[in-house]
């Protein structure tokens, strides 16, 4: 096996929650929480879901799809394809493709990130109300609303990340209120019922941070787009030629997430490529 099979295998752990993707490249594709069953290295991946058959959408063979998972603090992820499904209940799996390799953003712990994301709040009482989460960890959020609420007092958060992670009555505790003028300024401290949005959650803080960390290249960065391996192999070389730095990726799952996790400068898509017109990857992009 070489460098890299092994290095995805490091990342892997039985019984570990990821985020299956089965549309990434649709913002609002399916998204559900699993769990790892096993592997055959340089093979497939098993993945864990008996407790989902009600909630799992229709998958079919050779389907793209991305997992995404934190282990030992980092925020690992990868592209696939599904090779197949289970039958019944009790066995049932989801087996996808060996990937090619695994992207890992290291950051530091209890990093936050700006969000500035609309809020619908739940109080213990019934009563609702709006705010705005101003910024964002794995463990809590500050969050400035118009009502008043005191320190200690338990709410319900359900929010929409720029990701498409759909936070839904995440339980939280003020565990600081202030005023800020006419509003109220709450550090909120969450408190799980579900692990797959602390991973989710965890992903989207890890994987931010990263990007804005990160300064960019100090030569041009390029995304090659493009399902012809050896077309873009000349491309990549005829640009790394006159100085640019060049990732390539040779379907749109890969392209999608090496967008995020690279930052390039350009990006270039060979037409065809996938079923979405000009506008539509503009609206990806974005």
């Amino acid at each position: 096996m070489n460098d890299t099979t092994e290095s995805i295998e490091k990342s892997l752990e039985v019984g570990k929650a990821v985020i299956f993707h089965a549309e990434p490249q649709r913002a609002n594709g399916a998204r559900f929480k699993t769990f790892i069953r096993g592997w055959q290295k340089g093979s497939y991946i098993l993945l864990e879901v008996a407790a989902l058959q009600t909630k799992l959408p229709r998958l079919r063979e050779a389907q793209e799809c991305v997992l995404r998972f934190l282990s030992r603090g980092n925020a690992c992820g990868f592209s696939s394809t599904l090779m197949d499904v289970g039958p019944g209940a009790y066995n049932s799996y989801i087996r996808v493709a060996w990937p090619h390799d695994v992207t890992i953003v290291r950051v530091r712990q209890h990093e936050r990130v700006e969000a500035h994301v609309p809020c619908s709040i739940a109080r213990a009482s019934g009563a609702e109300g709006r705010g705005e989460i101003q910024d964002l960890s794995a463990g809590g959020c500050r969050l400035v609303t118009g009502h008043a609420i005191a320190k200690g007092e338990q709410v319900r958060l359900s929010f929409r990340l720029s990701d498409g992670t759909v936070v839904d009555g995440l339980r939280a505790i003020v565990r600081s209120a202030s005023h800020l003028g006419a509003e109220h300024a709450l550090g909120c401290q969450f408190e799980y019922d579900d692990e797959s949005l602390s991973q989710d959650i965890g992903f989207y803080v890890l994987s931010t941070v990263e990007r804005l960390r990160g300064e960019l290249p100090s030569t041009p960065r390029v995304l090659i787009l493009d399902k012809d391996a050896d077309a873009a192999a000349g491309l990549r070389q005829a640009l790394e030629e006159v100085g640019y730095d060049v990732v390539v990726a040779t379907d749109v799952v890969d392209g999608l997430f090496l967008l995020r996790m690279t930052v390039p400068g350009v990006l270039l898509v060979r037409s065809g490529l996938v079923p979405l017109n000009g506008l539509q990857v503009c609206q990806l992009v974005r």
